[in-house]
């Protein structure tokens, strides 16, 4: 969900949605599945990273409710490494959509919450390589009204030709809640990446919809050696789809501002693994 005017929202959330916001899991509008994963797309198998030249995408599809989305999709994953959507949701003519754009990359989504019977909604990661390991953060605050969660999925990768891994992290901030319901999220990142003493990408839709939120987001990452890669300016009052990176140097920001399948632009950055450094 976007562009929602920042004072109007901020009043919003103090005034009719403080008292809603933080429930117990049993109170999610439709409860989260026993497996809180879906996977789908081609049958990849475990490999290592390439060292350079690594492409990211980053995109919020808006639950792929526009149908030229998967063709833009083919055209902007041509030869990135991984995808990170936001809103992706678990529907058969989404997946096999996305599937058949690019038939080298297989999925996984973390699910949030159930949109209708049977389908969820959530974040998921595409790759050409297996993971080695991904695991799901469930926030601990939910949205008001639904009373539903955001997920945030993290995925480790093996990289070419060293020991260390890489450590992705696909992020949805919750929204509709206060700064300090905000900040309970951003701890759980900040919690499960502390201890990863490798490269790091921490990337999605944030919702920083005022500067408060991007200034607790940066406050939390910058100690940890995350710095903050700038993307073309989309025109926004305030950007909500960030990436920040650790050992890893940008080098080449792509622009496609054009690209109009979805309410957010996407973000689509070439990277190179920084040496490691010496002990």
């Amino acid at each position: 969900m976007k562009r929602i005017f920042a004072p109007f929202l901020a009043a919003l959330v103090l005034v009719s949605f403080k008292a809603n916001s933080a429930v117990p899991e049993s109170a999610f509008f439709r409860e989260l599945p026993r497996n809180l994963t879906v996977t789908y797309g081609a049958p990849i198998v475990p490999a290592p990273l390439p060292i350079a030249n690594l492409r990211l995408l980053v995109w919020n599809v808006h639950k792929g409710e526009d149908r030229r989305l998967p063709i833009d999709f083919g055209g902007l994953s041509q030869y990135a490494d991984i995808s990170l959507f936001q809103e992706a949701v678990s529907d058969a003519f989404f997946t096999s959509a996305v599937a058949q754009a690019n038939t080298l990359i297989g999925w996984t989504l973390a699910t949030s919450w159930e949109l209708i019977e049977s389908t969820y909604t959530g974040v998921a990661t595409g790759s050409r390589v297996k993971p080695i390991h991904e695991d799901v953060i469930v926030s601990k605050v939910v949205e008001p009204i639904t009373s539903t969660p955001k997920t945030m999925l993290v995925s480790e990768f093996n990289i070419e030709g060293r020991t260390d891994t890489l450590l992705v992290v696909n992020v949805h901030g919750i929204n509709f809640v206060t700064t300090w319901e905000y900040r309970k999220q951003m701890r759980q990142l900040q919690e499960r990446i502390v201890n990863h003493h490798g490269p790091l990408i921490v990337a999605g839709d944030f919702n920083t919809w005022n500067m408060e939120r991007f200034k607790f987001v940066v406050s939390i990452l910058s100690p940890l050696g995350l710095n903050h890669v700038t993307t073309p300016p989309t025109g926004d009052f305030f950007s909500l789809d960030h990436i920040f990176v650790r050992g890893l140097t940008a080098t080449k920001v792509h622009n496609y501002n054009q690209v109009s399948s979805s309410d957010h632009r996407p973000l689509l950055v070439d990277f190179s693994f920084d040496a490691i450094p010496a002990q």
